[in-house]
């Protein structure tokens, strides 16, 4: 594939996995949809992106919190200077009870 061909799959990779999720509430096909998607090589922030969204799948309907939490670290980790990994760690930090202590 040329990375243009490329670019353009990945970017309807993307809409199909928002389709799922969003518009036919299809929130198993989404996930598996995004786990492919991040097996990908994204630009940093678009991968965060999809992370996030997995994160909210994984943590909500698909009630598999350990996952969500999982990828919260890992988008931190790997991915730490994005706006993504911003909002990652704003999470994490609501689930270890941090948050609250900071504010306090």
């Amino acid at each position: 594939r040329s990375s243009a061909a490329s670019d353009v799959y990945k970017r309807q990779a993307i809409r199909i996995a928002e389709i799922y999720e969003k518009d036919l509430n299809n929130p198993l096909a989404a996930a598996l949809e995004y786990e492919e998607i991040l097996e990908t090589k994204l630009p940093r922030e678009r991968w965060g992106w999809a992370a996030i969204h997995l994160a909210n799948i994984y943590s909500g309907p698909l009630e598999k919190p350990d996952q969500a939490i999982a990828l919260l670290r890992r988008l931190d980790d790997e991915y730490g200077d994005t706006q993504a990994a911003e909002k990652a760690r704003r999470r994490l930090a609501m689930i270890d009870g941090t948050e609250e202590a900071e504010e306090a």
